[in-house]
């Protein structure tokens, strides 16, 4: 026992320095999904994304090498008892496919293909679903206990502030990609001047055409 706990306090030490480090976002990503599906046994890890659209996106993931997860998926494809299963506070949704399975448990493994899983979904600062971190194909047949499980939910939940910062990032790129091609089809010359300066501050494609050349 003492050994264990000091194992996993090894582990959390590590898992933190980390996320404290300097590394890029998808390194500290890529690897703590590493250590997480080695320290408790999963052989994969996976992350999933908004595309701020419709779609969730597979955008790091280890040891899939058989391609089983999707490539990307809606929530629509998710059943409300489906994607409310998965909602479940202070623990991560955890099902291990055996004869006491509920039939939701089974829909979410069938859902990622897999019969054990592990996954908690993260949002953002209005409560819209933005991602999902998760892990499959568990190879050690214990079960979690609920200690484990909150350990596991507050890692994730340090791990998921991370990526909601590259989907806040990814989101202004967004908007200014839509706001650029509105500015640049709507037919018409448009500019902005400063007031004080009357330097031109902006110019969609059709005005700059005819400014700069």
């Amino acid at each position: 026992m003492i050994e264990k706990d000091k194992s996993l306090s090894v582990f959390l030490l590590h898992f933190l320095e980390r996320l404290n480090g300097c590394e890029s976002i998808e390194k500290k990503i890529t690897e703590s999904l590493t250590d997480i599906c080695t320290f408790y046994k999963f052989k994969k890890g996976f992350v999933y994304q908004t595309d701020g659209f419709r779609y969730f996106f597979l955008k790091e993931t280890i040891g899939n090498e058989d391609h089983s997860l999707k490539r990307r998926f809606e929530m629509s494809e998710m059943t409300k008892i489906h994607s409310d299963r998965m909602k479940v506070k202070n623990r991560p949704f955890y099902a291990s496919r055996n004869d006491d399975n509920s039939l939701v448990d089974i829909d979410v493994l069938d859902f990622h293909k897999t019969d054990s899983l592990l996954v908690r979904q993260f949002e953002d600062s209005e409560g819209k679903i933005i991602g999902f971190i998760g892990f499959a194909d568990r190879e050690d047949t214990t079960p979690f206990t609920d200690e484990e499980l909150q350990t596991i939910h507050l890692l994730l939940g340090s791990l998921s502030k991370e990526i909601a910062v590259r989907e806040y990032k990814e989101r202004e790129v967004r908007a200014s990609n839509t706001l650029g091609s509105i500015m640049n089809n709507m037919g018409v010359d448009i500019y902005v001047n400063s007031f004080d300066s009357h330097d031109m501050l902006y110019a969609n494609a059709s005005m700059g055409s005819v400014w700069w050349h």
